[in-house]
């Protein structure tokens, strides 16, 4: 049954029961974009019977497969593991398949808009490319000058790992740099997610380039443009302490390094960065 309000488009949808979970109507609004049309914004509604379990990637895949193919999302493990469905649900960053209809309370219209602060291809699909280029621009890997490859591998400790442990969760998803408003306001602005991974390389007792990276995150539109308003690490559905692994680059460029023992002097557990 497919009904016209207000320009909108509301499809009622039957989802499949199953036994022991009370279905109840809900509607999804979602915002849509397409180049190719004029306008190209506008918002299609649905009515969905759902149980509070429904992930919301299941009820965009219901749309798509079923009702409209239109509809443009990413998805691809389904399991919080890629980072590929990345969007704003109910006004705040969310992983589609890690959202249940019963995490937005009551009977209210469920809003599902794509992340904020890039360019929008189509629908809820966004441009990732200028948020990856950050990520790429702060050397993320380690960098072993002695070591030859075919060698055995790098060693740390235990405690070095613990250090970073915390950052070596990120799936590059992007809910934290799109969440900031210190990015909203300046796209030069590294952003949360780089910085992440900027702190990773740089407490990596095997990383010989770690001071490169300080470098490149000292600068304009680097980790001093933090502000420390915390929506990033609200959003990481890793819950990875984003502005906690910022504070120990901080810490870093305002303590300066330790060259006898490499950055033992930079003490970071999650929950430090409350400043």
């Amino acid at each position: 049954m497919i009904q016209h309000l207000n320009s909108r488009m509301s499809i009622l949808v039957n989802l499949r029961s199953r036994q022991g979970f009370i279905e109840m109507l809900r509607v999804f609004r979602i915002q849509r974009f397409n180049p190719e049309r004029e306008p190209n914004q506008w918002v299609d509604e649905y009515t969905l019977e759902v149980n509070e379990d429904d992930k919301i990637l299941d009820i965009l895949l219901k749309i798509r497969d079923e009702v409209d193919t239109t509809l443009g999302f990413r998805a691809s493990c389904a399991h919080g593991v890629c980072g590929s469905d990345g969007m704003m649900i109910d006004g705040l960053n969310r992983l589609a398949c890690q959202t249940f209809v019963g995490d937005v309370p009551g009977r209210k219209p469920i809003n599902i808009a794509p992340l904020k602060g890039v360019p929008v291809e189509k629908d809820l699909i966004v441009d990732m490319d200028p948020l990856l280029d950050k990520v790429k621009s702060v050397n993320p890997w380690v960098v072993a000058k002695e070591h030859k490859a075919g060698e055995r591998e790098l060693l740390m400790s235990q405690e070095d790992f613990e250090k970073i442990e915390d950052m070596t969760k990120c799936i590059w998803c992007s809910c934290c740099t799109t969440s900031c408003p210190s990015l909203w306001s300046d796209s030069d602005y590294l952003g949360p997610q780089a910085l992440v991974m900027a702190a990773r390389f740089i407490l990596d007792t095997r990383n010989e380039d770690a001071e490169k990276i300080i470098e490149k995150v000292g600068g304009l539109d680097g980790v001093f443009r933090c502000h420390t308003i915390g929506n990033c690490t609200d959003a990481c559905p890793r819950d990875i302490d984003v502005t906690g692994a910022i504070a120990a680059v901080k810490k870093v460029l305002l303590q300066g390094i330790d060259n006898e023992d490499k950055f033992s002097n930079i003490v970071w557990e999650k929950g430090d960065e409350k400043e």
